[in-house]
């Protein structure tokens, strides 16, 4: 499954999902509010047994202006999902548990 994608609302997407998959949200929002993007390609693969993601891949091509000079960025992020469903045990430090107020 994949989509080619230009025009309004792209910014606003591509914050989303940098913000899913980096951390630091509050300054990268600041740093995609100047940025002119130009192309985001978007790109998921399902495993067609469970259903569930197994790859993602996103291209975006961008420029910005930063203090007089204009700087074009290409990014590529690719993801490999596995082993969804075989967590282990979260096991709670008794200290914590101790010191949990609730609200």
């Amino acid at each position: 499954m994949s989509a080619d994608l230009s025009g309004e609302g792209l910014k606003e997407l591509a914050k989303n999902l940098m913000s899913q998959s980096v951390g630091g949200a509050e300054e990268m929002a600041a740093m995609m509010e100047m940025m002119n993007i130009k192309n985001l390609k978007i790109s998921n693969a399902i495993n067609k047994e469970t259903y569930l993601p197994s790859k993602a891949e996103v291209h975006m091509e961008m420029d910005m202006e930063v203090e007089g000079q204009s700087i074009a960025m290409t990014m590529v992020m690719k993801s490999i999902i596995s082993k969804q469903n075989e967590m282990q045990e979260i096991k709670v430090p008794q200290e914590v548990i101790d010191k949990a107020v609730q609200s």
